[in-house]
């Protein structure tokens, strides 16, 4: 955008007006004084912006004028001062800004300005004073800031004043008690300053005041006291504090208090509890402060905070007779062994908190249930039932505990329930099924496993839990009672960074209102997931993320799919790069396991895999680890067939080094059967000797030793256990048609000790 000189001088009766952002721009035509009826003017975003013309000054009804974010703007013209009925000026983000003119002190009816992050700015000069209609000064970041003039005093019509952030700031002018309608001060971040006046306590109007992180201040004055119409004050982060005035007890207006991260703080004021009217009290990371018995006399409290302490000493007195309380946090104690006896004091004041509504006890438990039995530890869990009115209840990171009462299914108005990090509890699915109708949120992360058995009804299918757990194990079973896609789109599991191990479990025998394959489309899982386990899926054939190309950008070390009756083919478990582990089980309509399938014509495929499990495969005929094309399964550790009646390996014995056969006779002898079907004839598929396997295990495979042509081909055999096979007890000649081996003699040892326990 550019403006030449008469850019404005169509536009005289404008009363409003906004330019954004233009970083380009240095400076506004001189017409702009032309536009006399402008009564807010915007400029905020302007980078470029060095200077105001000085024609600005002809501005004579401007009321408003905002600068913010011009973070180029070195300096305001001498005639800034003419906008005499400027009431608000925003100067914020100014970061160059080192001065204010002279004439800025002719504005007199400006009410607010905004100097935040004018972070060049060293002082505000002595004409600051004249600005006697200011109410509201924010100062904030300012970080070069190191004094106020003294003519601050002169404004008296001050109500709100921010100094946060003001690195510098190091005391102030004796004028500023002179600030009697002052009612708010936040002098936060304040690091430099190390005390306050002792004229302080001549503020009586103020309301709120934030002395937080001011690390060096050491102690507040004895006035302090006067400050009876105080309300709110924040004292978090002054750690270098040990105590407060006895004066401090006479703020008896005082509502709300924050002491937070007053480390070095070791006592409160005896009298403590005079402040009668208090509220809200903030004492977390007070790590040895000592609380007054009077602190108990505070009736009206409602808010109490005092995680993060190491002395519960008489704390059972004290909080007795808080019953008001509706928040109380008691997390993560510090406390050594000499004081757990303090903490299970507390279980006595527990069921007395009948208003409370917010109960946070995260690693408050573990020093107490360290020592005691299981169920003393469920009966502690128990007093938490009878407080009738609580919504949030936090019990994380108590690593003890281990199970959750029935009764807590009675909190009928619990909407949070925080149990992450509870390593140890087991019964959590257990005690959801019959949660509380009103629970929003059950947290789980950080646990290790967790179990959500889907239901029939709504009512207790409350999916926001599972978007809030992060676990390293999830179980999600009973998956044929979801009703549409947008439920598991809810549990967002690709989100969940932490999961590990993940089972998802249909029913295979149950009604289905939707697909299998449509669901599980939706439940795809994080690709730094491990372990996968498919239980009762019943769809024909896998959704496009588990078998096309994308699969390859799973971390995945381990696949299990079980009871999956209707699939013909696997997956393309070859593209797996980090894949070592595959369990295949009960998966009917599987007929072959052929490496060029299972590969997706991936030359590397399998590169990593270790163990292949085939067990319970009644259909399956034909285990083929050559795929052609250079594709092949690679020699992995063991391979284990179980329970496969009809099936035969082709062209050779899988290349494993250790081979576990069960209840397969057909393995045994397959190749005079089978070969033929697959263009080999007899036995000349196998007529080159099989030296890979190195291990053979035979149990329940009840056939005639001249049958078993397996054995007479694996000549590189080291190790050789027959179990169960009772057709071989009578017939050692399959012994003499061996091949020779090294570790012949140790065969014939284990052979003979089989045959003994055979007869016996």
């Amino acid at each position: 955008m550019n403006f030449g000189n008469d850019s404005f001088s169509l536009a005289r009766g404008l009363r409003v007006l906004e330019l954004h952002d233009e970083s380009s721009l240095q400076k506004l035509p001189e017409s702009i004084c032309q536009l006399r009826q402008l009564g807010y003017l915007k400029l905020s975003g302007w980078s470029g912006l060095v200077t105001l013309p000085e024609s600005i000054g002809g501005l004579i009804n401007l009321l408003h004028i905002d600068l913010s974010s011009c973070s180029g703007l070195i300096h305001l013209p001498g005639s800034f001062g003419k906008l005499i009925n400027l009431v608000h000026i925003s100067l914020s983000g100014c970061c160059k800004l080192e001065n204010l003119p002279e004439s800025f002190g002719k504005l007199i009816k400006l009410v607010h300005i905004n100097l935040s992050g004018s972070s060049a700015l060293v002082h505000l000069p002595e004409f600051f004073g004249k600005l006697i209609n200011l109410v509201h000064i924010n100062l904030s970041g300012c970080l070069a800031l190191a004094n106020l003039p003294e003519s601050i005093g002169e404004l008296t019509k001050l109500e709100h004043i921010n100094l946060s952030g003001c690195q510098a700031l190091v005391d102030f002018p004796e004028s500023f008690r002179k600030l009697t309608k002052l009612e708010h001060i936040n002098i936060s971040g304040c690091h430099k300053l190390v005390n306050l006046p002792g004229s302080f306590g001549k503020l009586t109007s103020l309301l709120h005041v934030n002395l937080s992180s001011c690390y060096g201040l050491s102690k507040l004055p004895q006035s302090f006291g006067k400050l009876t119409n105080l309300a709110h004050i924040n004292l978090s982060g002054c750690s270098v504090i040990k105590k407060l005035p006895q004066s401090f007890c006479k703020l008896i207006s005082l509502v709300h208090i924050n002491l937070s991260n007053c480390s070095g703080l070791a006592t409160l004021p005896e009298a403590f509890g005079d402040l009668q009217n208090l509220l809200h009290v903030d004492l977390s990371r007070c790590y040895g402060l000592e609380l007054p018995k009077s602190f108990g006399k505070l009736k009206k409290l409602l808010h109490l905070d005092l995680s993060f302490r190491s002395c519960f000493e008489g704390m059972q007195t004290i909080l007795g007779g808080l019953t008001g309380l509706k928040h109380l946090n008691l997390s993560h104690p510090c406390c050594r062994r000499a004081d757990y006896p303090h903490l299970k004091g507390l279980k006595q004041v527990l069921g007395q908190f009948v208003r409370l509504e917010h109960l946070n006890l995260s690693m408050f438990l573990n020093p107490i249930f360290c020592d005691q039995s299981q169920k003393e530890n469920l009966e502690y869990i128990k007093l938490i039932s009878g407080l009738s009115t609580l919504k949030y209840l936090d019990l994380s990171h108590n690593i003890f505990l281990r199970d959750l009462p029935e009764s807590l299914n009675g909190l009928e108005r619990l909407h949070t329930l925080d149990l992450s990090g509870c390593i140890r509890l087991k019964k959590v699915n257990e005690w959801r099924t019959h949660m509380p109708s009103s629970l929003k949120s059950l947290v789980l992360s950080n646990m290790e496993s967790y179990q959500f058995v889907v239901g029939h009804e709504d009512v207790i299918n409350n999916y926001n839990q599972l978007v809030d757990v992060r676990c390293k194990e999830l179980k999600i079973t009973r998956l044929q009672n979801m009703k549409s896609t947008a439920e598991p789109r809810r549990i967002k599991l690709a989100k969940k960074q932490n999961l590990q191990k993940l089972l998802l479990s249909w029913n295979v025998r149950s009604r289905r209102t939707m697909e299998d394959d449509a669901l599980l489309g939706e439940l795809v899982p994080p690709h730094s997931l491990r372990c996968l386990e498919l239980k009762g899926y019943s769809s024909t054939c896998f959704p496009s993320w588990l078998r096309s190309s994308s699969i390859s950008s799973f971390n995945l070390v381990e696949v299990t799919m079980e009871d999956i009756p209707k699939c013909r083919d696997l997956p393309p478990l070859g593209l797996l790069p980090n894949l070592q582990r595959v369990v295949l089980r009960r998966m009917a309509r599987i007929t072959r396991i052929h490496a060029g399938d299972l590969s997706g014509g991936n030359t590397a495929a399998f590169n990593r895999l270790s163990k292949f499990i085939i067990e319970d495969m009644g259909s399956l005929e034909e285990f083929t680890y050559y795929g052609g094309g250079g594709v092949a399964f690679p020699v992995i550790d063991e391979l284990v067939v179980k329970k496969c009646p009809t099936l035969s390996f082709v062209p050779f014995p899988p290349r494993a080094r250790r081979l576990v056969i069960s209840d397969c006779n057909a393995v045994m002898v397959c190749w005079t059967n089978r070969a033929g079907r697959h263009g080999v004839e007899g036995l000349s598929c196998i007529s080159t000797p099989v030296t890979w396997v190195t291990e053979l295990v035979v149990e329940n495979c009840y056939v005639h030793p001249s049958h078993c042509y397996l054995l007479n081909h694996l000549s590189g055999l080291r190790s050789l256990t027959i179990k169960n096979c009772t057709d071989f007890n009578t017939h050692q000649r399959i012994l003499g048609s061996y091949p020779p081996s090294r570790c012949y003699v140790s065969l014939i040892a284990r052979w003979r000790h089989c045959q003994k326990n055979w007869v016996t």
